[in-house]
């Protein structure tokens, strides 16, 4: 009895840890997104706990599995014992390619690393992911993705051409 009661005690604190840190980073977070230039996280999107070695939380767009391409898809935030280290923000885009296991869409990545291992690559960060076919006879029409670094005008760019607003929670 006093066994069960010390683990549902372990129990409550563990999840109401998760829960304070979701609260604390989930739309209260929202004014600092804007300043820092990340998209705000929507009312609507679902949130569930990453099981990850360093911990996290996802929301995901609830409207994603209605859709194919060209969408918000979701928010995953780091958490490391209650410090934020790193939010990343995923649009899929308009071009599918034929992956060796799996098809993919283009996408970028708008990310902002808090805190880093080496404290160099902080900061705000725009990704462009897209396919490259292999050079292999056998595998040609197959491609791999591959990730390149691009400015905030370039994503934008795309965002625009995609007709993306990621501010857009309607």
């Amino acid at each position: 009895m006093v066994k069960s009661l010390i683990l549902s005690f372990f129990v409550i604190v563990i999840f109401s840890c998760g829960y304070f840190s979701s609260k604390k980073y989930g739309l209260k977070f929202n004014e600092a997104r804007e300043k820092m230039g990340l998209p705000i996280l929507c009312e609507s999107w679902e949130s569930t706990v990453v099981t990850l070695t360093n911990g996290g939380y996802k929301w995901i767009n609830p409207e994603r599995s209605k859709l194919t391409n060209k969408y918000f898809s979701e928010k995953s935030m780091v958490i490391l014992k209650d410090t934020l280290i790193g939010e990343y923000n995923y649009i899929v885009g308009e071009e599918k390619y034929d992956g060796l296991d799996v098809d993919f869409y283009e996408r970028i990545t708008i990310s902002y690393i808090f805190k880093s291992q080496d404290d160099e690559n902080t900061g705000l960060q725009y990704t462009y992911t897209t396919g490259e076919e292999y050079d292999q006879e056998e595998l040609l029409g197959v491609y791999h993705p591959i990730e390149k670094d691009v400015t905030k005008e370039e994503a934008d760019s795309l965002l625009y051409l995609w007709g993306i607003d990621l501010n857009d929670c309607d």
